[in-house]
């Protein structure tokens, strides 16, 4: 009975599943889940290392090309000549600026840089501290991790290219320099050979000179014997050289300035002689000078008393002086401020009167042109008249005049009536004066009753129940506003006339251009003249702003009416009125009192206007009168005229030349004029230097007034001293007598003195000569000495040093002579050295030449090595690789959608046991295992996933399907949702701790959590089952291991879900799947 309970519930648990198409189609699906997640991921990742080509990475080449040895180096440009045949990875090749702007904006995955100094780096190999050549490699991680790792391994790859291809370089260098130092050696070798021959005579020469030296150390020490005597000989003569340059220096001097001074002697010879001739010759002279000077003297002597006078004289002569100084000061002072004055109109006649003379002078030069040149041509028209021919046409225009005439009539009858509207205008305009004056009076009035009420408002007792009198009535008002109603009228007429008068002048103006005759043309425009000073004073006269003084007017009316209801005692009321009634007539007063003023002004000068101008129309009528009887004599006249042309003619002629002349004339005033104006400004400089020496003159005047004192002063002195003065004069009068007596005595010494000095200035010449050649000669002896002495001292500072020198000179030869027996020891080492130098070097060059060094020698030292792969087991692609761990997660995702979707936890039968339940439940997950597994694998190798190992591949896929469904569901079962919640974080676990992406031994994360419980994990060995059957390499019982453990979390397992059942059979929980129907009905029915 039992088992048939069993195998009834299982039958009704695949008759619930297949009468359940929704949940069957749902089950149908989620084993094709695993297959989805798998395909989907691993198609993605398939194979990505095989596409690196596809990956863009930027290169930017900033080398610069160097000369190394005699050859360019290019590295970069060599590198990115590889590069473009390299498709390891997707090279671009930019600029640093692209480059930049790319990696930031998601197009490259690395900037791979070759800097500036790339070449020159590489040139520096042999310098005493190479630098390496750098490769610059940047990488945006975030962009994509693997994909910056895959970046960094392309730019290793060619960092190795480049070393292998720099090495190769470097070994080819190191090549040609070995070969070139074999040739070196070999004629290093001969070099070596010549040195081993040199040596043999040089052993010759060493002895020669062993020999030469013992010769010169036995005369070094004869020298060095004799040296001390040479010493003492160079003192003693340098010691009387010094006293001879002494003594020779002191003679050369002493004959020099005698030599100096025969110049002087010479000429001093010469005028001495040339001196006594004179005073011989003038002894006649001195003695006659000496007889004049005492006659002289004698009446010098006599003078003395007329000279006392003259001195008193003097004195009163310097008072007189010295006043007229003053007055000359003053007089300077007032000159000094005229010539100010001068400069000052100087400048104004410049800046002023001189301008506009020029301009006059300008106009007048162009009047006279353009006068002379109308003459002319009025000169030309006249001969080009011919009376014959024009007169007729003259009669023409004759009448044509005449008409014109009758109309200037008719215009002037206009004016006639225009003239007499005016006066009406203007007796009106003299009427509304009146009426203006009136209401300005009116005003006066106003403003004189205002400080009345002013008064009274400020009386602090005000008097009896009476308003102050002078009040304008209400009638005088009224009168007052009638008055300002005409003035307005009387404004508007006035307006009209002074319309009317302009249209009458622009009438006359015209008639006055028609007008041929030039005294009516001009009567006509000075009435045209007249009219418009009218219209201008009619325009400029005031009128008041009516609409403002009305307004003002009847602010005045309301408060006089209120000051007339007011009782005298309201004191307060009436200071409001009195004051709004006094800023009224102000304002009344100021706008009426201007505009009556210009009105009057404007009226009188309408009077007078319009008196002028009915004064002109009548005039105009009368001259107008005068010019048609005029122009009908005009026509019997033209006779006369053809007559009168010739008169003109030669009239025309005359002021032609006087024209010229008058041209001419204003041509040289202008000239003149402008010289003026070019000359006043010198004048104006002239006066202010005149004006400056004044200053400096009247500046000086103090010190000259001081002058003067001085002189008087002085005067007053010289007369106070004269009785000395006439002493002296009496004793220089008996020194001349004495003179006189001895005149003959001075002659004769004279005579015999000019003799003498005749000899002297013969013998002069020869004594000059032979001190010349006396001073010349010493000269020369003081130049040798001084020589001989600066060679002896030199001499002297030196014998010290000469001693020195042969003391080491003759310890050196002693020395030579001790070190003779090693200089040949080492002689015959050379020569031995040599012989085995050249021998080596030899030996070494044909070894060098035995080696060949070629392109495969250069590649074997620049790559040495060589990386051998082998498989021992091959994975074909990253997706392969990547599979195991896939498969795996998908399978468990796979069992997570089946239990959360299927119910496990409700029994099919109501009545069955737990271990029915159990049986029903286990075989439908079984079956789900089964065919997910197989699913899985199947359509996966469908999709190109080829395993070595297919029946391995199918059971490994089936075990941990099986494992993971279980594991789910015993969580499931045992706790519901929170129990699935657990085996999705038993997922997560085995994500991370699987070994499914990279080895368990490098996932070190959570302080080795990971890698702890890898061994503990059916995925795990999921994961190593997969890698066994898809690539083999783990060996045929990793297979076994896997099995083994996948049985034995299914038994466990199974075991833990039979145990969680039996528990919740017993307890009740458990809920039949009919019931569970049921309620679903009834709540789609409460939801109807």
């Amino acid at each position: 009975m039992k088992g048939a309970d069993d195998l009834k519930m299982i039958k009704e648990e695949f008759k619930n599943l297949l009468n359940h198409k929704i949940l069957l189609v749902s089950i149908t699906v989620i084993m094709i889940i695993p297959f989805l997640y798998s395909v989907f991921f691993l198609k993605s990742v398939w194979d990505p290392y095989g596409n690196v080509k596809h990956l863009p990475v930027a290169v930017v080449n900033e080398d610069k090309s160097v000369k190394f040895r005699g050859k360019t180096i290019d590295v970069g440009d060599q590198f990115v000549s590889e590069l473009k045949k390299n498709h390891d990875l997707d090279w671009h090749f930019l600029s640093a600026k692209d480059a930049e702007y790319g990696l930031r904006h998601k197009k490259y995955y690395m900037v791979l840089t070759i800097p500036k100094n790339f070449s020159h780096n590489a040139s520096t190999i042999l310098d005493n501290q190479p630098k390496k050549m750098e490769i610059k490699y940047r990488t945006n991680d975030s962009l994509n991790y693997l994909g910056k790792v895959i970046s960094e391994q392309g730019a290793k790859q060619v960092n190795d290219v480049i070393r292998d291809n720099v090495s190769k370089e470097y070994a080819t260098a190191i090549f040609k320099e070995i070969d070139k130092i074999g040739g070196k050696m070999t004629q290093a070798a001969n070099g070596a050979k010549q040195l081993a021959d040199g040596t043999v005579k040089l052993s010759d020469g060493i002895n020669k000179y062993t020999a030469g030296v013992a010769q010169v150390g036995d005369g070094l020490m004869t020298l060095q014997t004799k040296i001390g005597p040479l010493t003492e000989g160079v003192d003693k003569l340098v010691e009387g050289s010094n006293k001879l340059v002494i003594g020779s220096d002191k003679v050369a001097d002493g004959l020099s300035q005698v030599n100096a001074k025969t110049g002087t002697l010479a000429a001093g010879a010469k005028q001495l002689s040339e001196g006594l001739n004179t005073l011989n010759d003038k002894t006649g002279q001195l003695a006659d000078g000496a007889n004049k000077l005492a006659d002289g003297l004698n009446t010098l002597n006599g003078k003395t008393g007329a000279l006392a006078a003259g001195v008193a004289q003097l004195q009163k002569g310097s008072h007189d002086y010295n006043e007229a100084i003053i007055k000359y000061t003053t007089g300077v002072y007032q000159v000094y401020s005229g010539i100010q004055k001068v400069a000052d109109n100087l400048t104004k006649l410049k800046a002023d009167g001189t301008e506009k003379a020029k301009a006059g002078a300008s106009e007048l030069k162009t009047g006279a042109f353009k006068y002379t040149a109308g003459v002319k041509a009025i000169a030309v028209g006249m001969g080009a008249l011919d009376l014959s021919v024009n007169t007729g046409d003259l009669v023409g225009k004759m009448q044509k005049l005449n008409e014109g005439m009758q109309e200037l009539n008719k215009g002037l009858k206009t004016l006639n009536g225009t003239s007499s509207q005016i006066e009406a205008g203007s007796k009106k305009l003299t009427k509304g004066t009146a009426d203006m004056k009136q209401l300005v009076a009116v005003a006066k009035r106003v403003r004189a009753l205002n400080k009345t009420l002013k008064a009274v408002v400020d009386n602090p007792k005000p008097a009896a129940d009476k308003m102050p009198t002078g009040m304008p009535t209400q009638a005088e008002i009224q009168a007052v506003q009638a008055t300002l109603t005409e003035l307005i009228a009387v404004q508007k007429r006035l307006t009209q006339t002074n319309n009317d008068l302009k249209a009458s002048n622009v009438k006359l103006d015209e008639l006055a251009q028609a007008q041929t005759d030039p005294a009516a043309k001009a009567a006509i425009q000075a009435i045209v003249a007249k009219n418009k000073q009218t219209i201008a004073a009619n325009d400029g006269a005031g009128v008041v702003d009516t609409t403002k003084t009305v307004a003002t007017l009847k602010v005045l009316n309301d408060v006089y009416t209120k000051v007339a209801a007011t009782k005298p005692q309201d004191n307060k009321a009436l200071k409001v009125l009195a004051k709004q009634a006094n800023e009224a007539s102000t304002q009344l007063a100021a706008s009426l009192e201007p505009a009556v003023n210009n009105l009057n002004a404007g009226a009188t000068a309408l009077d007078q206007g319009i008196n002028q101008y009915t004064q002109g129309v009548a005039k105009a009528r009368v001259g107008s009168m005068k010019l048609a009887l005029g122009t009908k004599l005009l026509v019997p006249s033209t006779k006369l005229l053809a007559g009168s042309i010739a008169k003109i003619n030669q009239g025309l002629q005359t002021l032609s030349t006087k024209g010229t002349e008058l041209y001419a004339g204003t041509s040289k005033l202008y000239d003149g004029v402008a010289k003026i104006d070019e000359n006043v400004g010198k004048l104006a400089e002239g006066t202010t230097k005149v004006a400056a020496g004044a200053k400096a003159l009247n500046d000086k005047a103090p010190a000259l007034k001081a002058g003067s004192a001085k002189i008087a002063d002085g005067i007053a002195t010289l007369n106070n001293n004269v009785p000395a003065l006439v002493a002296g004069v009496s004793q220089l009068n008996a020194g001349g007598q004495k003179l006189k007596a001895s005149m003959p005595a001075l002659v004769a010494g004279v005579s015999q003195l000019n003799a003498g000095g005749q000899k002297l200035n013969a013998g002069v010449p020869v004594l000059v000569n032979a001190i010349e050649m006396l001073n010349a000669g010493s000269q020369q002896v003081a130049g040798g000495q001084h020589a001989l002495n600066e060679g002896l001292n030199q001499l002297h500072d030196k014998v010290p040093m000469l001693a020195a020198g042969v003391n080491k000179l003759a310890e050196g030869g002693q020395k030579l002579v001790s070190k003779t027996p090693e200089l040949k020891a080492g002689t015959n080492k050379l020569a031995a050295g040599n012989n085995e130098l050249a021998t080596k070097l030899q030996a070494g060059a044909d070894k060098l030449g035995e080696i060949e060094l070629t392109k495969r020698t250069a590649e074997m030292l620049a790559n040495p090595t060589k990386l051998k792969e082998s498989h021992y087991s091959e994975v074909p692609n990253y997706g392969y690789a990547l599979a195991p761990y896939m498969l795996s997660v998908a399978l468990y995702v796979g069992a997570l959608v089946f239990n959360f979707i299927y119910p496990i936890r409700r029994l099919s039968t109501p009545d069955g046991s737990a271990t029915s339940w159990f049986f029903s439940k286990v075989l439908i997950g079984t079956t789900f295992a089964v065919l997910a597994g197989l699913a899985e694998t199947g359509l996966m190798m469908l999709c190109g996933l080829h395993p070595e190992h297919v029946g391995s591949f199918l059971m490994n896929a089936v075990a941990f399907s099986m494992t993971a469904t279980f594991t789910v569901m015993f969580f499931s079962i045992a706790f519901e949702n929170p129990g699935r919640f657990i085996a999705m974080i038993l997922l997560i676990i085995q994500l991370g701790s699987c070994g499914g992406s990279f080895p368990i031994e490098i996932t070190k994360g959570m302080n080795g959590l990971f890698e702890a419980i890898n061994p503990y994990l059916p995925m795990t060995y999921s994961v190593y089952g997969f890698r066994q059957a898809l690539t083999s390499g783990l060996g045929s019982s990793q297979m076994m291991q896997t099995y083994a453990v996948q049985l034995g979390y299914i038994v466990v397992l199974l075991i833990l879900i039979w145990i969680a059942m039996l528990y919740l059979r017993r307890s009740g929980k458990v809920t039949y799947m009919e019931d569970f129907r049921t309620r679903e009905a009834d709540a789609a029915l409460e939801d109807e």
